[in-house]
């Protein structure tokens, strides 16, 4: 289960709603009732959670990553989102009671199937970031602990993290530009930042205001950009691929792109939408 949040206050982190609380704002916070929470995954590859029922969609939830159910009011569950604590409502039928899990899909996408057999029966498409019980493999195909097949050589361990975060990000040239996205389906800026890091073993919150207070140390003005730096606006944010150019997923293209950084913030200062922040460096992948 998540630990208590950094800031309860923060709505977007704040595990409780006019009903139910969770069990450890208990003493900071009112409500009717306090609950720990079950354990429950993503059951289809891509699950909208949003602010309200209905309502604007806030994040994602992958298939096999864990959410905390608080409440369920008939078709919609209010919880969590274990990954990054993340609060929001996601229907019934997203969910389906939480196994044990030992790998994650590295590419950006798999199929899983029936059989152990690429002509066998395809079930759903998985997207980068889910998360599988293995239970053995049979030749190209691992095994998973529900009797369904995904390939091999399209998992890692979890732990197993890869080393270049960039290159993950790099991955996702091309994908769509999705407000509260977080898969190859669709994205944005700070989902893109956020699944990269996940899979070199780096926490990150999910929203770039959050990633700008809580990732890396921020850099004089007067240092060169490198890769791998997070240059940050108000409300936005890109991973530098080298001195010059900046990936990131932008709603001014609706893709995710590779562009100059002298372009993005001309453009960006042009339009008086957003200040400049900074750059942040990380210190242990420096």
């Amino acid at each position: 289960m998540p630990k208590p949040t950094k800031n309860i206050e923060d709505p977007r982190l704040f595990a409780a709603n006019e009903n139910v609380a969770a069990l450890e704002l208990k003493g900071s916070v009112k409500a009717k009732k306090f609950v720990k929470g079950d354990r429950y995954q993503g059951f289809k590859p891509v699950s909208g959670i949003y602010h309200q029922p209905n309502g604007m969609l806030t994040c994602e939830l992958l298939y096999g990553n864990d959410f905390r159910v608080l409440e369920q009011v008939e078709d919609w569950c209010f919880g969590q989102v274990v990954k990054d604590g993340y609060v929001g409502y996601t229907l019934a039928d997203n969910l389906t009671p939480a196994t044990d899990k030992t790998h994650y899909i590295c590419t950006l996408g798999t199929g899983m199937y029936r059989q152990g057999d690429m002509k066998s029966t395809f079930l759903k498409w998985l997207p980068h970031g889910t998360r599988l019980g293995i239970a053995g493999t049979e030749g190209r195909f691992a095994k998973l602990a529900s009797n369904q097949f995904v390939p091999v050589k399209h998992l890692r361990k979890i732990g197993d993290w890869e080393g270049d975060f960039v290159s993950i990000a790099e991955r996702y040239l091309d994908v769509p530009y999705l407000w509260g996205g977080n898969s190859p389906l669709g994205i944005d800026c700070s989902g893109l930042v956020s699944n990269a890091l996940t899979h070199v073993g780096m926490e990150s919150p999910r929203d770039s205001d959050q990633q700008f207070t809580d990732l890396g140390i921020l850099l004089d003005r007067s240092e060169r950009p490198r890769r791998g730096d997070l240059v940050f606006w108000e409300g936005h944010v890109g991973i530098m691929v080298d001195e010059l150019e900046m990936l990131h997923a932008t709603a001014y293209h609706m893709l995710v792109v590779v562009e100059s950084l002298k372009a993005v913030m001309s453009r960006i200062e042009a339009s008086k939408e957003a200040r400049f922040l900074g750059l942040k460096r990380f210190t242990r992948l420096a």
